[in-house]
């Protein structure tokens, strides 16, 4: 019994690290760089200023009912939100919209794409824990390997595709799962 009490805490201490480390690394970033929340700086660039960005303004309106999901003066050619279900169908969209203010969403990407990353780095290390007896120190760089990836780093402004890259392990270790019951 103590043997599996002590590997849930090692487990956990494992987990724990991976996400702090994330977190430290993302906030030395933008401290350094002046940005939100250390500057006025922001990590919005790019296609989350011509996309992303306006999409969530489009959907903390439709969520707080302040204007219509299905046709909108505001949007480009007053297109329905449905035509980015990407962002709307995300997992991590409800709480982004229920805890960050309208006027504040371009400096809460700063948060957001933190908590992704902390996630991938979370979800790899699950994968990583579950398929390799290595040891604990090496689960933790391979786990930050992925969440700081130059995928990830290169195309965060189109932060929707961000689920799909903490998903992934998920699948893959489900999968691998699969193929070990020899029931597909």
């Amino acid at each position: 019994m103590g043997i599996k009490i002590e590997g849930k805490r090692e487990k956990l201490l494992l987990y724990s690290i991976s996400g702090l480390i994330v977190a430290a690394i993302l906030l030395t970033v933008y401290a350094i760089n002046g940005i939100y929340p250390f500057g006025s700086d922001s990590v919005v660039y790019d296609d989350m200023v011509q996309n992303s960005v306006p999409v969530f303004y489009a959907f903390w309106d439709v969520l707080h009912g302040n204007v219509s999901a299905f046709f909108n003066w505001n949007t480009g050619a007053g297109v329905s939100i449905f035509h980015t279900v990407t962002e709307f169908f995300s997992p991590f969209s409800p709480l982004f919209f229920l805890i960050c203010p309208r006027e504040s969403i371009t400096e809460w990407m700063s948060y957001f794409v933190m908590l992704k990353l902390i996630l991938m780095s979370l979800t790899m290390m699950f994968f990583i824990d579950m398929n390799f007896k290595i040891k604990p120190i090496w689960k933790v760089v391979m786990s930050l390997l992925y969440p700081f990836s130059g995928y990830v780093l290169q195309l965060y402004t189109n932060i929707e595709w961000l689920d799909i890259a903490i998903f992934f392990p998920l699948m893959a270790a489900a999968l691998i799962h699969l193929f070990k019951k020899g029931k597909i």
